[in-house]
């Protein structure tokens, strides 16, 4: 099954729950209850490892990546529920020594601080 939904409005195709079966249709309203609950934990765990590591390729150690810029969407990995991490807009860069982009200043719809740049997803922005 492919779950498309508004968070994938990137052109992203997300193939997080295989369902080989049917659904068993149950009268019984709090179990039906809980198996939502544990497909919801499954979709947000898959989505959030799978999803969010594509994100930051695991070769960024051998090949050089590329700096956040000012402007560019973020997606800020915070601990909490899933689905509730925001999305920022990068304001400010703040090179180290090495003129790495180590950490920058970024606007959510609340507030602006800044934050280390292992604790962002750059999001990708297709053109329409």
């Amino acid at each position: 099954m492919h779950i498309y939904t508004h968070t994938f409005t990137f052109s992203y195709r997300c193939d997080v729950l295989s369902v080989h079966e049917e659904l068993p249709s149950t009268s019984n309203h709090r179990d039906r209850w809980e198996l939502l609950q544990n497909l919801k934990r499954v979709f947000w765990k898959k989505w959030s490892s799978n999803f969010l590591s594509s994100l930051q390729p695991h070769k960024k150690w051998q090949d050089a990546q590329p700096n956040l810029k000012e402007d560019e969407i973020v997606l800020i990995k915070e601990e909490g529920p899933p689905g509730t991490w925001p999305m920022a807009r990068v304001l400010q860069v703040h090179p180290g020594n090495d003129g790495l982009v180590r950490v920058v200043t970024m606007k959510t719809k609340d507030s602006v601080f800044k934050r280390p740049v292992h604790k962002l997803h750059k999001l990708p922005i297709y053109p329409n």
